[in-house]
């Protein structure tokens, strides 16, 4: 009932012609549901007993689903401690004094870096 509604020349069939003109309509309608679901359940009691199975079970799964997405979310998350421990992120051009001044772990060089050329020259 929150999300807006379509313009007229847009709504199609029963929705068009059943409109209700003020909210008091809408709150009748839903008074006489609730009167009428409290009844369903004296006239149909095995239908009833059997949404209340169904009702229980997909909760069951829900809240179990939400425990299982919580543990993964909280043991795949990154402690402050091993934020720490962990290199910075820099993005963008490189930083000229921390380049200069980091410890060299490569003992590559930059035509170690260049593939050779494997196609043939055509003349």
């Amino acid at each position: 009932m929150a999300m807006p509604s379509p313009p007229a020349q847009l709504q199609s069939g029963a929705t068009a012609l059943t409109t209700p003109s003020t909210s008091w309509t809408y709150i009748a309608a839903a008074a006489d549901t609730v009167a009428d679901l409290k009844s369903f359940c004296e006239r149909k009691p095995q239908v009833c007993s059997t949404a209340q199975y169904l009702a229980g079970s997909l909760e069951g799964k829900a809240k179990y689903s939400a425990k299982l997405v919580y543990e993964w979310a909280n043991s795949t998350a990154p402690t402050p401690q091993s934020l720490a421990k962990a290199d910075p992120i820099r993005t963008g051009s490189v930083d000229v004094k921390m380049a200069a001044s980091a410890p060299v772990n490569s003992t590559l060089r930059i035509e170690d870096l260049i593939p050779e050329w494997r196609g043939t020259i055509k003349g």
